[in-house]
């Protein structure tokens, strides 16, 4: 799967010698056939990463997302006092707020014991901004707020909806 790269509004500067200055990095796609400049700052792993908290079927539920190794996600969650290992990948996401960006993530428990199920998780966030003449401009250091979605059990007979923030 590729990554897409975030595109920042109002980021770029021209020197006198057309090239573009600004605080980037370069982000080359897995099958390398595309390359994209994005705020430094704003790749995935600043909205992903870290640890997420909130409740499950009236049960506090952590969910800890370790590592990202391109499009792959390693991290953990707990239930109540249950802990159990996550692994899966990401995507962008659909979101149309103004400097935000989103990630589709799908997060599988991993199978070995009855109520293992799947974490079909959004995970979002926002960049800072600030106010100029022209209004609000995104000014970059994406930060993970929120994460919303559902969790399936792999047998099919329970669903809850997930809800979480991250915290800091």
């Amino acid at each position: 799967m590729a990554l897409v790269a975030l595109l920042a509004c109002n980021d770029t500067k021209k020197t006198n010698d057309n090239s573009v200055k600004q605080n980037t990095i370069q982000q080359t796609t897995s099958n390398n056939t595309k390359s994209e400049k994005i705020k430094k700052g704003n790749e995935p792993s600043s909205v992903i990463l870290g640890t997420w908290t909130g409740e499950m079927n009236q049960k506090k539920l952590t969910l800890v997302v370790e590592k990202i190794n391109g499009t792959e996600l390693v991290g953990y969650n707990i239930l109540g006092s249950n802990k159990r290992p996550l692994k899966g990948s990401f995507t962008d996401g659909d979101w149309d707020i103004p400097c935000s960006k989103a990630y589709q993530a799908t997060l599988s428990e991993p199978g070995d014991e009855q109520w293992d199920g799947v974490f079909a998780v959004k995970f979002v966030g926002y960049e800072d901004e600030k106010e100029s003449e022209a209004g609000m401009d995104c000014v970059g250091n994406l930060k993970g707020i929120e994460a919303i979605g559902e969790w399936k059990s792999n047998n099919g007979k329970m669903k809850h909806a997930v809800d979480l923030i991250k915290k800091k």
